[in-house]
């Protein structure tokens, strides 16, 4: 028989039981969901779900298109950023990704602010709106715990690429 017709062994990769723990590992940086930022960035997602479905389920009137503005793009830009590292694209892209998540967290956390107190104003006693009112002062402590550890991490990091080499 011929050499190229001989069966070949399958691939190293291919496990009968399903991916194993490393190639996981490989793909998805579970490590980083464990952080502090890993685990805010996750509650924010949630929060943005909870926000969002709270607030968006009553007629509009008042502050809602501005408070669903917000909610809406702060959703979107945490699921894309959880996303980014928690897939390992942010360390394939060489992007200042510490600097744009600050800037992302300040401006979120601003934005929340304001959106939660125009929130709170036109609740009208609607139980719904009470909830996101709740829900969207803890999502802003999220955006500014965020904020703090991202400043942190950014300070670190420009201080210590600033150093001189001696």
């Amino acid at each position: 028989m011929s050499e190229s017709t001989e069966k070949q062994p399958p691939p190293e990769s291919s496990n009968p039981n399903g991916p194993s723990a490393e190639d996981i590992s490989r793909v998805m940086n579970i490590d980083w969901l464990k952080t502090i930022p890993g685990i805010l960035k996750a509650w924010q997602v949630v929060l943005g779900i909870i926000v969002l479905a709270c607030v968006g389920s009553r007629y509009f009137v008042g502050g809602h298109q501005f408070f669903l503005f917000v909610a809406s793009v702060c959703f979107i830009g945490s699921t894309l950023l959880f996303l980014f590292y928690l897939f390992r694209i942010t360390e394939k892209l060489t992007l200042p990704w510490t600097f744009i998540d600050l800037i992302y967290s300040a401006g979120g956390t601003l934005l929340y602010f304001i959106a939660s107190i125009v929130l709170a104003v036109f609740t009208y006693g609607l139980g719904n709106l009470i909830a996101g009112t709740v829900f969207s002062f803890m999502q802003l402590g999220c955006f500014g715990i965020s904020t703090f550890f991202l400043f942190q991490d950014w300070r670190a990091n420009s201080e210590a690429s600033n150093k001189p080499n001696v």
